[in-house]
């Protein structure tokens, strides 16, 4: 669920940059294919020139990115094969071609990229030799060569440059958002899925329970235990609230002994009923040290976003004092509207 947001970020700066380019490139284009007396070209970029301003306005508004990358390389794929078909009108078109995959993986990542890649040179391959019999002497053998070259080199150095990227990338931020005791995700982690969960809810009214959960008498445990079998209790803890879950649902480790449980599709209704079956589970299932039994027991607090608070900091506020709420009134119990 924690897709890397500064990444998608810095994508959408990428393409904005690119659109500007493009509709400077466009009109200049435009202006000079008009002094040559063509038709078709002219046409050609008019329809691209628009078409950018309408993705320069959506992504500034911020309109899902994935559908405006897209768009913007089919459309300049569309203008490269286009002139790839015509060597008649730009005989030098094909030199475009490798600019494809660097393109495709800039916006769309080693996924995306791949795939976008892969269906424009399969297009681009078929337009060359279209191309090659509209007008061979511009397209010999020797130029398909070279081009054929420079294109898979430029697709193998993008491909394997930005998986690598990728998976470094993926580490790095799965490690900067996990708690290394339980392995659960942190405090961070929670904020960050927050924003994007309220950006859910602000776009289509998505619904979204939390729970926060807080071990009882946590420091006597420490105290008559020890440390060690604190953090036992806390993996302990961690690893039922894993079992407890549904594949959507994310637990996080806020901290010492406080736990959050995010339910993405539930209402409160249903996040109390969740909290209920871990409370219980908690409490029938002790936790094992050196052979001695711990018992153990929760109280928590549940929430809903957009009833208790449209925005993370708000919310928080209304599920924290409902878990203090829960302990004044006797702790192992869960407390909701």
């Amino acid at each position: 669920m924690l897709d890397d947001d500064r990444e998608i970020r810095r994508r959408r700066s990428t393409l904005q940059a690119l659109l500007v380019f493009t509709l400077i490139a466009g009109g200049t284009i435009f202006v000079y294919a008009l002094a040559q007396g063509l038709v078709l070209l002219p046409i050609a970029h008019a329809v691209v020139f628009v078409a950018c301003v309408g993705l320069v306005v959506a992504n500034r508004r911020e309109a899902p990115y994935g559908p405006l990358a897209v768009t913007y390389l089919v459309l300049v794929i569309a203008v490269i094969l286009m002139l790839i078909l015509r060597p008649d009108l730009h005989p030098v078109s094909y030199v475009y071609l490798p600019a494809i995959p660097v393109l495709s993986y800039i916006l769309l990542g080693h996924r995306g990229g791949l795939w976008m890649t892969l269906a424009a040179l399969i297009a681009g391959v078929a337009a060359f030799v279209v191309g090659g019999q509209r007008v061979p002497e511009l397209l010999g053998a020797d130029v398909a060569v070279d081009l054929v070259t420079a294109t898979l080199g430029m697709f193998v150095l993008c491909h394997f440059w930005f998986r690598s990227q990728h998976h470094a990338n993926s580490a790095m931020l799965k490690q900067s958002l996990s708690d290394s005791l339980t392995g659960l995700y942190n405090r961070q982690a929670l904020e960050r899925m927050m924003l994007r969960e309220h950006d859910r809810y602000r776009h289509d009214g998505h619904v979204l329970s939390v729970i926060l959960i807080d071990l009882d008498h946590f420091k006597d445990i420490n105290d008559r235990f020890g440390h060690d079998a604190g953090d036992h209790v806390l993996v302990h803890v961690a690893r039922l609230l894993r079992t407890h879950l549904r594949r959507a649902d994310v637990a996080f480790r806020m901290g010492g002994e406080e736990f959050a449980v995010l339910l993405p599709g539930t209402p409160i209704e249903g996040g109390m009923k969740v909290a209920e079956d871990i409370r219980r589970a908690i409490t029938t299932r002790a936790a094992r040290w050196q052979g001695e039994r711990i018992d153990l027991t929760i109280s928590a607090g549940v929430a809903e976003l957009g009833l208790d608070g449209s925005v993370w900091t708000d919310l928080y506020r209304v599920v924290d004092a409902r878990l203090y709420d829960a302990k004044t009134r006797g702790r192992d119990r869960v407390v909701g509207r």
